[in-house]
């Protein structure tokens, strides 16, 4: 069993996981204050997308199908979708305006919602990034990041969206035996739809658990990721799916 996703939406927590790397991701939602675990199987039927919670629904934007058409290469998706975790349903909303998986996002006062980077259907890890508005069904291509990334993540923080760890190509020596080696962190100015660099994370601080995938003739660097939760200390180090 693997843990794609955790989300947080009101007094529920949220984990999207799957059995298998073919199979179809479920939902299970665990309530706080009863203490008990609700499963919906079978609950999309694609893998690869970017999760974001916008009020009591989680939007499910882009990601890959679960098998390819024909026998060829799964699919690459621009689809995207809202569902209703109160009355378990899907609504369809307006498609990406770049077919894109394993991107970052995250929603802003509830009324848009921001992708950043992905992967495409080669591998080639994208810097491209959309906002949706949620009341006009609108996406719309804004400036893109500095550093092409995969499976990154997106926060808000007092008001401004910052983009930070995830896979990056380094066109060099192995990353984590590097001393020059570094993670840069971008947060995004929306008046003037520009991305900047804030800082750099050293890659030996960030964790002895970092670790690096030789692709071709580069590396892939998958960072882990820190969640603290009344308390708890999540530690994750996702997997890199492409």
């Amino acid at each position: 069993m693997e843990i794609c996703d955790v989300l947080v939406i009101k007094d529920e927590i949220c984990f999207i996981v799957a059995e298998s790397f073919k199979s179809s991701p479920a939902l299970w939602k665990y309530n706080i204050d009863k203490n008990s675990m609700t499963p919906l199987f079978h609950w999309v039927e694609k893998r690869g997308f970017c999760a974001v919670v916008v009020g009591k629904s989680i939007y499910a934007i882009g990601g890959r199908t679960l098998r390819g058409t024909g026998g060829h290469r799964r699919d690459l998706l621009a689809h995207s979708s809202a569902f209703d975790t109160e009355g378990n349903e899907w609504k369809e909303i307006a498609p990406l305006k770049e077919a894109r998986r394993n991107a970052c996002g995250v929603s802003k006062n509830d009324e848009k919602i921001f992708v950043a980077g992905g992967a495409d259907v080669f591998h080639n890890f994208l810097d491209s990034c959309e906002v949706y508005n949620i009341a006009t069904n609108e996406w719309q291509l804004i400036a893109s990041l500095t550093v092409p990334r995969a499976l990154g993540k997106m926060a808000l923080i007092d008001g401004t969206i910052y983009v930070l760890e995830g896979c990056v190509k380094k066109p060099f020596e192995d990353p984590c035996n590097s001393p020059e080696a570094k993670l840069v962190v971008e947060c995004y100015d929306e008046e003037t739809d520009i991305w900047n660099d804030r800082t750099a994370m050293l890659i030996d601080k960030i964790s002895t658990r970092g670790r690096s995938l030789w692709i071709g003739s580069e590396f892939l660097l998958d960072v882990c990721s820190l969640r603290l939760f009344k308390g708890v200390k999540f530690n994750n180090l996702y997997p890199i799916r492409l």
